[in-house]
């Protein structure tokens, strides 16, 4: 890192301090991994290079996961998937711009039948970009094991629902799964995968079409309640969903095919506007109610309930 630092090769030296940072949370060294990937994270901010501070943000949102520290977790994850799409449009945006040129060039050079041919190939061609962007987009908000939205679905889409006036009174609930982890430990990822997608159903069928349910990753769900009538709605319908969660899960097609497994969830509430207003303010209420639930025995739903 030093002789990268004095050649002024600051990518490299970015690189270097990534690499040791991931070393010591690979070594269950996490506390150690965090000034090295803080101080690559001001490198590649300084000297803007965006891609090395996009991986730095994922690194520092998992080592600061491991050390509990959930709300920096969360602001560097949400930083890291902003960072991601602003990245990914801009790549797809240059790509377009120059495919347009070429056909610009096309038009106004030939005018022979084989080059028109050339020239609605082009066009052919920038539609499949286009269509592809939008697929990719698609993808980059959705969960691909069970077809939820995503962290980056959940935060675009609840955003876009929370901005319209109407929207008064509605509430976040954060789901964590307690027991989750023995079923992948002893049946292996397969049953683990197929809990997941039961999860994802469960909670789907027991909110309304308005409503956004999403995988954060993980046994971590979120749900966006929109249109409440009362604030206790949302404490009835957290209800439903621990009590559907809860139910037995008959696990089919894979080395466990046949057994009944149980888990259960901790939940956290956060109801606006008493928790906030913003949807970054209700989930980091919510989230934080979620593991209050954890420690007070879990399979537990905890409202948050601001001091007056």
């Amino acid at each position: 890192m030093e002789q990268a630092e004095a050649a002024n090769d600051w990518d490299n030296a970015i690189h270097a301090r990534m690499v040791c940072g991931m070393v010591a949370i690979r070594a269950g060294k996490a506390e150690a991994a965090r000034p090295l990937l803080e101080r690559a994270l001001l490198l590649a901010r300084h000297y803007r290079l965006r891609a090395r501070e996009r991986d730095t943000l994922l690194l520092l949102s998992e080592t600061c996961h491991l050390l509990t520290d959930w709300r920096c977790a969360y602001d560097f994850m949400v930083a890291y998937h902003h960072l991601e799409r602003t990245l990914h449009d801009e790549h797809v945006d240059r790509q377009i711009a120059l495919l347009s040129d070429q056909v610009q060039i096309e038009q106004l050079n030939h005018e022979s039948q084989t080059q028109r041919q050339q020239f609605l190939a082009l066009l052919h061609d920038h539609e499949l970009v286009l269509q592809s962007r939008q697929a990719f987009r698609l993808r980059a908000n959705q969960d691909p094991l069970t077809g939820l939205a995503n962290r980056a679905g959940f935060q675009s889409r609840g955003e876009e629902l929370l901005s319209h006036p109407e929207q008064v009174r509605c509430a976040v609930i954060f789901l964590d799964l307690d027991g989750f982890k023995p079923v992948n430990d002893t049946y292996g990822h397969a049953a683990g995968d197929q809990v997941l997608i039961h999860v994802a159903e469960r909670l789907k069928a027991h909110v309304r079409p308005d409503d956004l349910v999403a995988r954060l990753g993980g046994d971590e769900f979120a749900i966006l309640l929109t249109h409440l009538q009362q604030p206790n709605d949302a404490l009835t319908i957290a209800t439903n969903l621990l009590d559907a969660v809860s139910q037995p899960y008959d696990l089919t097609d894979t080395v466990a095919s046949g057994l009944t497994v149980m888990i259960s969830a901790s939940v956290g509430v956060a109801v606006a506007p008493l928790s906030g207003q913003t949807l970054a303010t209700l989930q980091r209420q919510a989230d934080e109610a979620m593991y209050a639930a954890k420690r007070q025995g879990r399979q537990q739903i905890i409202v948050d309930a601001p001091s007056s």
